[in-house]
């Protein structure tokens, strides 16, 4: 800061020296008479008309009228101006939708059952009861078979029932009654 004030007023000294020996030789050189004359020549002067403003026709301009530019790199890395990098936008949450429920199993409907043996035992009682395409299993009142809930066991029919509906599997391949 001293420095800057130092180097301030020296610069202002020294111009103010150069100015009085250029105003001292000015009168060493023009005589009175000459001074008015000066100013009358002083007086008329203008500054130039500022350049005015033209198109430039690119397709008919050549190379030639832009000495500076094949010294210039075009692709140079000073030429480019600074670049800020965007502020990267917060991360996008897709929330994709619930997967929907499955699908209900497929009824199975009393046709594909058959009843192939009843158990009863001291109060026990079982149903032998084939799938279509499985092996038959014994059930028990109350299990389910195929959605199909057993509701009692008789000596030669098994009664189900699947919500409103219901159906009788008979001994023997009878067709189940619904």
């Amino acid at each position: 800061m001293i420095r800057l004030a130092m180097f301030t007023a020296l610069t202002g000294a020294l111009l103010a020296i150069l100015w009085r020996v250029g105003v001292m030789a000015l009168d060493t050189l023009v005589s009175p008479g000459q001074v008015s004359a000066l100013s009358t020549v002083t007086a008329g002067w203008a500054p130039p008309a500022p350049k005015s403003q033209a198109v430039v026709d690119w397709e008919r301009t050549t190379l030639a009228e832009f000495p500076l530019t094949p010294s210039r790199p075009v692709f140079f890395e000073g030429r480019r101006y600074p670049v800020r990098e965007a502020p990267m936008p917060p991360p996008v949450q897709v929330v994709s939708p619930p997967p929907p429920p499955p699908p209900p199993a497929p009824i199975v409907s009393a046709d594909k059952l058959r009843l192939r043996g009843v158990m009863a035992d001291k109060g026990d009682q079982r149903a032998l009861i084939e799938v279509q395409g499985q092996p038959p299993q014994w059930h028990r009142i109350g299990e389910k078979v195929q959605d199909w809930e057993i509701e009692r066991i008789a000596p030669g029919s098994v009664h189900l029932r699947n919500g409103g509906r219901s159906a009788t599997l008979d001994l023997y391949g009878a067709p189940p009654t619904k």
